[in-house]
């Protein structure tokens, strides 16, 4: 009977130890579930901000990708409105010198002091490569102040016929970087001729120059021991 008793009490310790560790598993499983929705809903929250900031900066990127572009607008209409101007400027400088020269060649009866005058045929040269001759350089031979009709470039073309050319002049001219020197553009040859683009000088040429300027004694001495 005693024994019976002790089994009983054995057994009820048992059963209490094993509902005991039941409880302990339900526990220790519910605070991983609980933790685990913790770690999700965190997460969550974590991808919603990140998700926020993205768009955030995305939207603030857009911004200033159009206000870049609204910039790029504005700059590039400001640089064809001052290309325009100055092309306008350039343009009536050089009518108004066209007209001053054509003045004073009817005034003067002469040509520019050169033995034969090319300019109507070289005008009709230089429109062939949409080129449009405002005047004719003084001094210069045949060289003129042109302006490109298909982007408006101003500057100076010098007519050479091709048994004329000089290949040593032109590759110096070419290589020559220097401030008191025409930077030279470019070459063009057609049909016998030969046509030299250069940039057109602030005074159109020397002749030019020293015609409107007054050369002193020591000015002369200086250019003279450049040379």
């Amino acid at each position: 009977m005693q024994q019976v008793e002790q089994r009983k009490v054995v057994l009820r310790g048992l059963l209490d130890l094993f509902h005991q560790k039941e409880e302990e598993e339900k526990k220790r499983k519910k605070e991983d579930e609980e933790r685990k929705k913790k770690k999700i809903e965190e997460k969550n929250i974590q991808e919603k901000e990140e998700k926020k900031k993205k768009e955030i900066e995305l939207k603030k990127a857009k911004e200033e990708e159009e206000n870049k572009k609204k910039q790029e607008k504005i700059d590039l209409k400001k640089k064809e409105d001052d290309d325009k101007k100055r092309k306008k400027v350039q343009e009536e400088n050089l009518k108004k010198e066209k007209q001053k020269e054509q003045n004073k060649m009817q005034g003067s009866g002469q040509m520019y002091g050169n033995n034969e005058d090319f300019t109507d045929f070289d005008t009709q040269i230089l429109g062939t490569v949409q080129m449009t001759n405002f005047f004719k350089l003084r001094a210069s031979g045949r060289c003129y102040a042109v302006q490109s009709k298909q982007n408006g470039w101003v500057g100076s073309a010098k007519v050479i016929p091709i048994q004329s050319k000089n290949d040593t002049e032109l590759l110096m001219l070419q290589r020559a970087v220097h401030p008191f020197i025409i930077p030279f553009v470019s070459t063009q040859e057609l049909n016998q001729y030969f046509v030299a683009y250069t940039e057109l000088a602030d005074c159109f040429s020397l002749a030019d120059l020293l015609n409107r300027c007054k050369l002193t004694e020591s000015i002369i001495q200086k250019i003279a021991w450049q040379i």
